[in-house]
């Protein structure tokens, strides 16, 4: 923001300051100074310049039940600039947004006519539209972008919101605060102030619950990073990274690393990282079975997995399209897998299983080739490979 221009009297117990739109003044009177009289502000205002605006002032002051009180600067003119808002068409339905993708428009800006004339300002004078650089981009919120052409653009896939001031965002995240008990697609972030039972997800993005995931075993699939406080009897597959409190017989699959947050524990189940794994507690007293595994391109390797599904489930004569589609699709995701596991196998970076805590006996670990089953309890383990 431009800084206010001050100026201050012969005497020096008066001080106004100017906006640099010349739209407002403010004025100060020091009460350590020589004695001020009406004569005195008379000659300052006529020296300064400001014609305008004084009743304006009056009436905002009074409507704030402004107090004028010395040494404190207070409103002293007021213009009657007003920038009006240019005009906009909008490419979404602000009462009822839908998700967008991202690069899609979402409104076209048009400049006012340069002859426009927009008001007075403190010295008088008329102020022109074209006094005013036209800036389409504070019009610009979160995640959004200008073109070109001045239309405003999705930078990150979402809801768009527009607010009182026209400035458009993109809200990048789903926010949902009740149960989720069914099947659900998101496309982009989702957040869940709530408990996930019993349902289905696809989220392509990041999925952070603030709550438990339980009995989801017909899957949540999140292409991004997995947040959660306690996971049962549920599969959870992430192209990123899980992190957790307590996990009980779920199926954790990430590429990235999965580790277990303050008192965190793993009973039973299926854990499989392509990274490193690290939690407090392996099993329990009852020698339930527990597998933990480091693998290469887990993620990808479902991928594939879920296309051969897929597949099998197509006919052949009314789908032929799709099922060329897909076909191709896996071809390529089986050349990236082969080009992970020779890129493993050339590089052999070292990876790892960490247990804190207790690990019991029925958890079996493995890493690439090496593997080993527990047959007793012991406290702080690691298994490197």
């Amino acid at each position: 923001m431009a800084e206010k221009r001050k100026i201050i009297n012969e005497q020096e117990n008066m001080e106004l300051q100017i906006s640099a739109d010349k739209n407002e003044a403010w004025m100060t009177i020091f009460d350590d100074k020589a004695i001020v009289d009406e004569n005195d502000v008379i000659e300052f205002l006529n020296t300064s310049g400001i014609r305008f605006g004084f009743e304006n002032a009056q009436k905002e002051n009074k409507e704030k039940n402004v107090v004028k009180r010395r040494n404190e600067p207070f409103l002293l003119a007021k213009g009657s600039v007003i920038i009006p808002k240019p005009k906009f068409d909008l490419f979404f339905d602000p009462e009822n947004p839908k998700l967008v993708t991202k690069n899609s428009i979402l409104a076209k800006i048009h400049k006012l006519s340069e002859k426009s004339i927009v008001g007075k300002n403190i010295f008088g004078e008329e102020v022109k539209q074209d006094d005013y650089k036209f800036d389409a981009e504070r019009y610009c919120g979160k995640n959004c972008k200008i073109n070109a052409n001045n239309e405003i653009v999705a930078d990150n896939a979402g809801t768009p919101i527009i607010d009182e001031d026209k400035i458009i965002s993109i809200q990048s995240e789903m926010i949902l605060d009740s149960v989720i008990d069914k099947q659900l697609t998101v496309e982009t972030d989702l957040i869940v102030n709530g408990e996930v039972n019993g349902a289905k997800l696809m989220v392509n993005g990041n999925l952070t619950v603030y709550g438990n995931i339980v009995n989801c075993m017909d899957g949540i699939y999140v292409n991004g990073d997995v947040k959660f406080l306690n996971g049962d009897h549920s599969k959870i597959i992430a192209s990123g990274g899980i992190s957790f409190e307590k996990c009980r017989f779920c199926s954790l699959l990430a590429e990235k690393e999965i580790v277990g947050v303050n008192d965190s524990s793993i009973v039973g189940g299926f854990t499989i990282s392509g990274e490193k794994i690290q939690v407090g507690v392996l099993g329990n007293d009852y020698k339930e079975n527990t597998y933990v595994e480091i693998a290469v391109a887990p993620y990808l390797k479902e991928q594939i997995r879920l296309l051969s599904e897929q597949l099998k489930s197509i006919s052949s004569e009314s789908n032929e399209e799709e099922m060329k589609n897909l076909y191709n699709e896996k071809i390529n995701m089986e050349k990236r897998y082969l080009q992970e596991l020779l890129n493993s196998i050339e590089n052999m970076t070292s990876h790892s299983i960490k247990v804190e805590g207790n690990i019991y006996k029925g958890v079996s670990l493995r890493i690439r080739n090496s593997s080993i089953d527990i047959n007793k309890l012991d406290n702080g383990y690691f298994f490197e490979g």
